[in-house]
């Protein structure tokens, strides 16, 4: 089991991505706390997103990243190096994918 930390300042897309997170089996934190984060789920257009991710990788661990945003994808977003990114609405099948692939540390080959 990973601990994913989420964060999306859409509501209904945190619901969504969250459900699909823990039938994974995964945790899902929405702040940086004491115990480190495996990966992260965020949207790379939110400043609050990037400064949570800041924080987490600050802490001298690789975090892999997947990318989901309702915004094409920037330079901002190619910095983060993430595992995989996608355009809301989200495709189920790739996204569960990804977030495997990034529990374990992973490169997804090609993400939709």
């Amino acid at each position: 089991m990973a601990t994913v930390l989420l964060s999306d300042p859409d509501e209904r897309s945190r619901v969504l991505l969250a459900s699909l997170i823990e039938a994974l089996g995964h945790r899902v934190v929405h702040e940086v706390g004491l115990s480190p984060v495996d990966m992260a789920v965020i949207e790379p257009a939110s400043p609050r997103a990037l400064a949570l991710l800041a924080l987490a990788r600050s802490r001298g661990r690789h975090v892999p990243v997947v990318c989901v945003s309702g915004r094409r994808r920037s330079v901002t977003s190619a910095r983060l190096d993430p595992v995989a990114f996608f355009d809301k609405p989200v495709a189920v099948g790739p996204f569960v994918r990804a977030v495997a692939s990034g529990a374990r540390g992973r490169r997804l080959a090609a993400a939709a």
